[in-house]
């Protein structure tokens, strides 16, 4: 009469790993193996795993963004020559001293660099025609 052995998973995989070292042949405990593991993903509950929602939204370009945001300022649009100007100001001072200059011509300091340098333009124009 054959002998009854119980293992566990882990007694069960140091015998197959015993029967290696040893120069054996451990396929059925292999198969006894994949049993095993078989068996315990079916017993599991399978958990949902959330779903993650990729929206994909185009920004908008500088010049679009400027008329959004200041563009009741320039009555002709937010042209290349002016957008150049916003950029050539965002590049030299900083968002400090935009705010500080907006402050000084009595203008909002809200909003972000180039946004203010547009303020600051729109000003200057104001004063330029007057």
């Amino acid at each position: 009469m054959p002998a009854i052995i119980r293992l566990n998973k882990k007694g069960l995989n140091d015998l197959i790993n015993n029967v290696k070292e040893n120069g054996g042949n451990p396929g059925e405990l292999e198969d006894l193996m994949a049993e095993v593991i078989e068996n315990e993903k079916s017993e599991r509950p399978v958990k949902a795993r959330p779903r993650t929602m990729r929206v994909e939204v185009e920004e908008l370009t500088t010049a679009e963004r400027l008329a959004e945001e200041v563009g009741e300022l320039f009555p002709g649009g937010i042209t290349g020559a002016l957008l150049a100007e916003c950029i050539e100001m965002d590049e030299k001072y900083t968002l400090a001293e935009l705010k500080k200059m907006c402050v000084e011509a009595g203008l909002s300091p809200s909003g972000h660099k180039k946004e203010l340098a547009a303020k600051l333009i729109a000003h200057r124009r104001e004063k330029e025609v007057t």
